[in-house]
């Protein structure tokens, strides 16, 4: 089989090898993100189930800020496991986060609700999604850095991309398994048991994705790296890992508002402003994201041949050029060809975004240091701008008084994320640190 060269330059291995190791990083963030559309996609269900009352936007909100809650774990997941995958190897971190969050997925699908058990039950769900939100810190950002430091050297972007690949699938399940509840069952049955079904499913995914991950090798780069220095050191001169962890932060804001606006917000606001029949936005959406997946690794190729910066700045100008425009056509009176026209410009905005920036923001680290500190910047971020973004889409809307506003907000988070990135360095084509 044929040998590619990777970082560091004395290593070569076969292309089944990083294909191997591509599919075992990626089955992980695919639960991640198939857990966390799930959610967001049958929020409205849930907020019924385990926040009753009698006004729907406080339920919703109560369900969207619980969801926002498992964000607040993921700086501590990103320093907990981020420091043992530094410390210990990436595979042995993915192993162990991998089984957390199939478990914890599971038991949202039997978790007793408020009319079996009263005031435990919204407590429960809070706890399952710290623990989930804890595991899924240290899963993401540690299978980036696999996945980067198993890439043939000019091929990061594409290699990295293929995090956000398994994050779309992980997005495309979710939507096609509420799709499928939502065409099959009646209201009702879904509202009493149906929302239950896509949970219960996630949880078959843990052994298939341990079983992967025990089979793969730990990544070449670290296996090096550990050889020639310590944590302590890099961590401290090269430069302050605090620094870097910053850094990366500021770059993931607009990543994390549009990923969480565009692919999970959607679906509510087209139902509850728009007044879209909630199969048709459920379809529309699973298609949007088969085109998502299959324009990813196509920018992150795109960034590895003409550079990271000019992907991503083409992405952010798009973002605050169009937002508010076509928003603004939507609420005017939507016809079903419009909104699906709209969802897929705004997809193809965010698949630009999102097929360079894994390469981008893991190549500021060096590789002794990558998943800690990659995940405590990466943590804090999405807690603050990710996790929380329906739930500040649905106070500015109500705070208002107009469905336009969350627009601002996308359009902000665009415009802070475009200045950032013309302050970096291009590292497309720079050896792996």
């Amino acid at each position: 089989m044929e040998a590619i060269s990777i970082d560091p330059p004395s290593r070569a291995i076969s292309r089944g090898t990083v294909r191997r190791a591509a599919i075992a990083a990626g089955i992980g963030s695919t639960l991640e993100w198939y857990d966390l559309v799930t959610y967001g996609y049958l929020a409205k269900y849930l907020g019924q189930a385990f926040f009753p009352g009698d006004n729907s936007t406080t339920s919703l909100l109560a369900a969207f800020a619980t969801f926002g809650v498992g964000f607040l774990a993921r700086p501590l997941g990103g320093l907990v496991f981020g420091a043992y995958a530094d410390r210990h190897g990436r595979k042995a971190s993915l192993t162990l986060t991998m089984l957390v969050m199939a478990t914890v997925t599971g038991l949202v699908g039997i978790m007793p609700t408020y009319a079996t058990w009263g005031t435990l039950a919204p407590a429960l769900l809070v706890l399952a999604r710290l623990v989930q939100g804890l595991s899924a810190g240290g899963e993401g950002t540690t299978a980036l850095s696999y996945l980067v430091e198993w890439a043939p050297r000019g091929k990061r972007g594409l290699v990295g991309s293929l995090q956000s690949v398994a994050s779309g699938c992980g997005l495309l399940l979710g939507s096609s398994s509420v799709t499928l509840i939502a065409t099959t069952l009646t209201p009702a049955q879904l509202q009493s048991w149906g929302w239950r079904i896509p949970f219960l499913l996630g949880m078959l995914v843990g052994p298939i994705g341990y079983w992967l991950r025990r089979g793969v090798d730990e990544t070449p780069a670290f296996r090096e790296a550990l050889k020639t220095t310590t944590v302590e050191a890099v961590a401290l001169n090269y430069p302050p890992a605090w620094k870097l962890a910053t850094k990366a932060g500021i770059f993931l804001i607009f990543w994390s508002v549009a990923y969480y606006i565009f692919l999970t917000y959607m679906t509510t606001f087209a139902q509850r402003y728009l007044h879209m029949p909630a199969p048709i936005v459920f379809k529309t959406n699973t298609v949007a994201l088969v085109l998502y997946v299959l324009l990813i690794p196509t920018f992150g190729y795109v960034s590895d041949r003409v550079g990271r910066k000019p992907v991503l700045l083409a992405s952010c100008v798009g973002t605050a050029v169009l937002t508010y425009p076509l928003f603004t056509m939507l609420l005017g009176g939507v016809t079903t060809p419009v909104y699906v026209a709209t969802i897929f410009v705004f997809t193809c905005l965010l698949a630009m975004y999102s097929g360079a920036a894994g390469a981008t923001v893991a190549e500021l680290f060096p590789t002794r240091i990558r998943s800690q500190w990659l995940g405590i910047g990466y943590g804090v971020s999405v807690a603050i701008f990710g996790g929380f973004t329906p739930f500040i889409a649905t106070w500015l809307i109500k705070t208002f008084q107009s469905p336009l506003a969350p627009t601002y907000y996308v359009i902000a988070a665009a415009l802070v994320g475009g200045v950032f990135i013309l302050t970096l360095e291009e590292t497309a084509s720079a050896e792996l640190k």
